[in-house]
């Protein structure tokens, strides 16, 4: 699943790139075009992605976490920002942030976490 999501994301972008260059936009900054430090965001997703790399294999949600995560981080070192194509409202975003955003919703809605009665996790 992880390396499928991660194929499907950078085809799409590579055909965005190709066949629709005028609505790719280069987010230089997070999610939703918020912006910040690139040498932080770098330093800060590879720290991520390590720390989700460890639980990917237990969730799908991870899964979709990482490889969100990890295509945005390609387009990071890459392009020097990320490869957005869905323009809202309030700003850009893609595939991959649609992977990220699924699997925290997974995370989230499938399993608890942290245990009320002991306070720990589980």
């Amino acid at each position: 699943m992880l390396i499928l999501a991660v194929f499907i994301d950078r085809a799409i972008k590579w055909a965005f790139m190709l066949y629709w260059p005028s609505f790719v936009f280069v987010n230089n900054g997070l999610i939703f075009s918020l912006q910040a430090n690139f040498w932080l965001i770098l330093a800060v997703s590879g720290v991520l992605i390590a720390v989700v790399a460890a639980f990917w294999f237990k969730s799908l949600g991870f899964s979709l976490i990482l490889a969100g995560a990890i295509s945005n981080f390609i387009d990071r070192i890459a392009f020097g920002g990320v490869i957005d194509y869905i323009k809202i409202s309030t700003g850009y975003f893609n595939f991959s942030d649609i992977l990220i955003i699924a699997g925290v919703l997974c995370v989230l809605f499938t399993k608890q976490n942290i245990s009320v009665d002991n306070n720990k996790l589980e």
